[in-house]
């Protein structure tokens, strides 16, 4: 490389995507050089909540530029680069700073919010089909078909990821709960672990030291554990028996749960596939209570 980048930015993703460029740069093109340059010396708040032409725009090219410089690098798009840079972003970056970002770069008119919602939602599905294996979607559904109990427990906001996953569940015959209690009560809940059960813990980022124990004493107690995170194997502080990517949103217009329910989704149809006849009869009986209630659906 003949030319020196600027000294690497903090964001691990952002340093990556700087190396991936050093080792590319004699097979890159002046114009992708130049964006490449841009996006390594990027504000992180300003490129996770940018389009690919509002990029090209600031960079003085086109969005196709964009998108081929990343691409030329080895990720699959913008969608996937800034994917990796949200998760580090979401981890290391107080609330109230991505909050003024997110100010910054969203104007307050109904279309401008309407189009950035909608953007990062869609990069978060286009992430979820670039990054998550779906043969370990396959072996969670399997997993998850053979335990006795299935506790679900999600970590801040995705706790709703857990309520939509219990709910999921038991219209499938399956026996599932959620794990509700946290600080001082959690141990309460890790009671009612047994050996033959899985714990599905849905953990955008963070891991709290509450977390760490659940895993300790599920695997103590001879329950699997299915982990969906954004984290990277390397800030996992344990080993879970299976591991999902659940891709976090680039910005903070979307629920951070989005990808995860998402997976959850496609878990539920896999169980179903799996155990038709129970799937049925469980949907029977919910109809059936439903009725007896006064419910007509």
């Amino acid at each position: 490389m003949s030319e020196p980048l600027v000294d690497a930015l903090s964001n691990p993703a952002l340093v990556e995507f700087g190396a991936r460029v050093e080792a590319a740069w004699d097979q890159l093109s002046p114009a992708e050089r130049a964006a490449a340059v841009f996006l390594r010396t990027s504000d992180v708040g300003a490129l996770l909540h940018s389009s690919a032409a509002a990029l090209g725009t600031r960079a003085g090219t086109s969005s196709a530029t964009i998108v081929r410089t990343i691409q030329a690098v080895g990720y699959d798009g913008l969608s996937d680069l800034k994917s990796r840079v949200a998760t580090a972003y979401a981890r290391d970056v107080a609330p109230e700073v991505r909050y003024a970002h997110q100010l910054e770069a969203v104007k307050g008119d109904a279309p401008s919010v309407r189009d950035a919602v909608v953007r990062e939602a869609t990069e978060v599905l286009e992430s979820i089909a670039a990054q998550t294996e779906f043969e370990d979607v396959a072996a969670a559904a399997a997993l998850l078909d053979h335990a006795e109990t299935i506790h679900c427990y999600g970590a801040g906001l995705s706790m709703v990821a857990a309520e939509i996953m219990v709910k999921r569940l038991g219209r499938l015959g399956l026996r599932a709960r959620r794990i509700i209690d946290e600080g001082f009560e959690m141990p309460d809940a890790l009671l009612q672990l047994r050996a033959g059960d899985a714990v599905v813990l849905f953990v955008p980022a963070r891991f709290t030291p509450g977390v760490e124990i659940a895993v300790q004493h599920a695997k103590a107690r001879g329950a699997a554990v299915l982990l969906l995170t954004a984290a990277s194997s390397e800030d996992i502080p344990f080993d879970a028996d299976l591991t999902i990517n659940a891709p976090l949103p680039t910005g903070s217009l979307i629920s951070e749960s989005l990808a995860s329910i998402v997976i959850v989704d496609a878990l539920t149809q896999m169980l179903l596939t799996l155990d038709a006849n129970r799937a049925l009869k469980s949907r029977y009986d919910l109809t059936r209570l439903r009725g007896e209630l006064g419910f007509t659906t």
